[in-house]
Order: C-alpha cells, then structure tokens, then sequence
C-alpha cells in the first residue's frame, strides 16, 4: 500500500531505550533502531487534535467518518508538560483497545494552542 515513507529523525541524548533500558547516547543506535522497525501502516488514519491552552489541554480522536472516539478536557494548573503526557497516555491506551488495529493504528495528529509552546 505504501511505498516509501519520509521519516525524520530527531536523536535526543539519554533517552532510554524501551526493549533494553538502556540509555541510547548515539545517533547510530537511534538510526539501528529506526531500520530495524518494520512501519506496515494499514486502514484510516485516526485524527487526533490537542489543544493546549493557558489553562486546559484538550484532546479529541476523530475517525474517518468524523464521528469521536475519545475526547477529554483536563486543568493543567500550570504543569503543563505533566498534563499533556497524562492526557495523552490515557487517551491512547483507551483508543488502543476501542481500534482494531491496536497500537498499529495509524495516527495523524496535530497540536494547538499557547501552551503548546511550553
């Protein structure tokens, strides 16, 4: 279905890695990872908007259809950063069992907001 796919490549120095654990400190091992994945995009790509505001992050999954399969609406209370990771954790592992593809569902995602900034 898909031939070539761009990808691009950001290597951030002591992230870990999530099989080993260890701490990847290389641009080579991050490049042997990204090789190593096979990317088998299949069905619609489920829409996923974020909005991050002065004072609320908002996320909603939208299907092909535009009807919604997820939305939630939290205060950040100035922990932005906090929020987000929270918001966009509970949104995926709910989406992930409500698609059937799982975790290999494909995702277009798009952030707004002021606060996206932080």
């Amino acid at each position: 279905m898909w031939g070539v796919i761009p990808v691009k490549i950001v290597f951030v120095k002591g992230l870990k890695d999530m099989d080993t654990g260890m701490e990847n400190n290389s641009i080579e091992n991050t490049v042997k990872t990204i090789q190593g994945a096979m990317l088998t995009p299949s069905g619609s790509p489920i829409r996923v908007g974020i909005d991050v505001g002065s004072t609320t992050v908002k996320f909603v999954a939208l299907d092909k259809d535009d009807t919604i399969l997820y939305g939630d609406y939290q205060r950040h209370l100035a922990d932005i950063k906090s929020t987000i990771v929270t918001v966009v954790k509970k949104a995926l592992d709910t989406l992930e069992k409500k698609l059937p593809l799982g975790v290999n569902q494909p995702l277009s995602i798009k952030v707004t907001g002021s606060g996206g900034f932080a």
